[in-house]
């Protein structure tokens, strides 16, 4: 009970410190974080889209289509606790706390017979709430934090239905094939919330499927395989119909970011840039251990991915999981050949985890290959549970020895992460424009005792608007308008960058006799006001 209890306080600490700080570090928010938001509030008020859809399947954004199930579930917490910033961010601290209990879950199951069961279940909940790659995306609204919370459910139940079976007792014959098809439903229903994840886990959940039915491809398997896959398919009809009614919708993105349908790019050299890219994943100076993601929402720029002790432990890893599949051993009974098939299992996803980001232009991509990271560190469990089983005489002291390694860099990592004067919290700054925009709403508001106007909806910052009035809506409001003239209408108006000369052209021409004053300049807006 007491170890239960252990394993319980790491998590709640770690979603503690996950939320510290979580609406200031980073500041302000990205348009894909206001553009979930907005989606997440409307349905929480109304269930109705921003486009005056009733509960889509997927929502329609500037640009793009969002994936249905981080926006309801952060509906579900604004419908709870209201809407702001908090609830809206807060979503990913719940998924991750999820990620964490799957791990929990994962790590007992799978090592329950092991001695060492207690060191591995602390070693995977300390060194997965303190990775750069978890941590860094487990502050942010983006969806992809959704995918490691249903990913590593479906490896879970997966294991609880293929593996974990054999050892129930025979005499219980009629109570195990009941739960083996509960953990079989278990398994369809998870595959189904990780294709509504993020993008990639379209791609990702069918190579599972084909890992899976490779690996446990004897007909003794067929008939679970169609309960998971039948489970699976019932909640993956609202897909098949969004896509027959929206034709090309859920594939417009990845055609422009992939380079498979460039003409101008030979057969050949796809296959070039696809293994280069493919590569650049396992790469260990430039992605892994040291620079990490070149984009400071995906990362801090600061060390890597992934600490160097989850590294050695991931190689580690490989060498075991190896180890186990490829061993001779006389003993042939069905929970050791299960598990061998688990492993190669494990060994098949590893391999193909990062083919859906090798497939677009961009490498290094940390949220295109988080499903990758997820693996990689389940690997680095094996690896940890590998060292502990040759010098188990002395496990104390190596996992004192290991866990000194996670924090020496943690301390280091979460310096830089919240320091506002030099590290990442200014770093950051930059890449989040939702703070420049909350800055010209607060000048224009502080300037002006009437209406606040934004001008030219069609701006991708027409849902940091909306999302701003959704949050206030007893107080003034930011209206927008298609009108160059509308400091006519109004004492101050925010103006975007790239309409500044279209506007002051129309606003000399159309109101002569009116004076207005730049109140505040960054570059993305300007706010000017009427002076007195």
């Amino acid at each position: 009970m007491m170890k239960t209890l252990i394993s319980f306080g790491i998590i709640l600490f770690s979603l503690f410190f996950h939320s510290y700080n979580i609406t200031t570090v980073p500041n302000g928010l990205y348009l894909d974080e206001t553009s979930i938001a907005l989606n997440a509030g409307n349905i929480a008020e109304s269930g109705i889209d921003e486009y005056g859809n009733n509960f889509p399947v997927y929502f329609e954004a500037f640009g793009d289509w969002k994936n249905p199930l981080y926006i309801y579930v952060s509906a579900g917490i604004m419908k709870i606790f209201g809407i702001s910033n908090f609830t809206l961010r807060v979503t990913s601290i719940l998924f991750f706390g999820i990620f964490l209990w799957g791990i929990y879950l994962f790590t007992k199951e799978i090592f329950k017979n092991s001695k060492n069961r207690n060191c591995l279940l602390y070693f995977s909940l300390i060194s997965a709430s303190v990775t750069p790659w978890f941590f860094t995306l487990s502050r942010i609204s983006f969806e992809v934090i959704s995918q490691i919370s249903t990913g590593i459910f479906v490896l879970y139940f997966l294991y609880k239905y293929y593996v974990s079976d054999i050892e129930e007792s025979v005499q219980n014959n009629i109570q195990k094939k009941k739960e083996s098809n509960i953990f079989g439903i278990l398994s369809g229903v998870s595959f189904a919330l990780f294709l509504y994840s993020y993008s990639t886990s379209k791609l990702i959940a069918f190579g599972i499927l084909f890992a899976l039915f490779f690996s446990f491809y004897e007909k003794k398997y067929w008939k679970k395989h169609r309960v998971v896959f039948f489970s699976f398919f019932i909640l993956f009809l609202p897909y098949l119909y969004f896509s027959y009614s929206h034709a090309g919708a859920l594939t417009a993105r990845f055609e422009l970011l992939t380079y498979l349908y460039n003409p101008n790019i030979e057969i050949f050299d796809k296959f070039i840039i696809f293994f280069k890219n493919y590569f650049s994943s396992y790469d260990i100076s430039n992605f892994l251990l040291f620079e990490g993601d070149k984009n400071m929402r995906h990362s801090t720029g600061f060390m890597g991915q992934i600490f160097f002790a989850t590294f050695i432990f991931f190689i580690l890893g490989i060498y075991k999981i190896l180890s186990d599949i490829f061993r001779n051993t006389n003993n042939t009974n069905n929970k050791n050949i299960e598990i061998k098939k688990y492993k190669l299992f494990l060994l098949i996803l590893l391999l193909g985890a990062p083919i859906s980001a090798s497939l677009t232009t961009d490498f290094h991509h940390s949220l295109r290959l988080l499903f990758f990271g997820m693996i990689l560190f389940i690997f680095s469990i094996f690896g940890f549970a590998l060292l502990l089983e040759k010098y188990g005489n002395n496990k104390k002291n190596i996992f004192l020895g290991v866990m000194f390694m996670v924090f020496f860099q943690s301390y280091f990592y979460f310096s830089d992460y919240f320091d506002k004067n030099s590290g990442y919290a200014k770093r950051a700054i930059p890449w989040f424009d939702g703070n420049k925009f909350e800055e010209h709403i607060q000048i224009s508001i502080s300037e002006s005792g009437d209406k606040v106007l934004f001008e030219n909806p069609n701006n991708p910052f027409y849902a940091n608007v909306n999302f701003y009035n959704l949050q206030h809506k007893n107080e003034k409001s930011v209206i927008m308008t298609k009108k160059y003239s509308i400091i006519s209408d109004a004492k101050c108006v925010i103006v975007p960058q790239k309409n500044i000369q279209e506007f002051q052209k129309n606003f000399n021409k159309k109101s002569k006799k009116k004076n207005i004053v730049l109140k505040f300049k960054t570059s993305l807006f300007s706010t000017y006001c009427k002076s007195l």
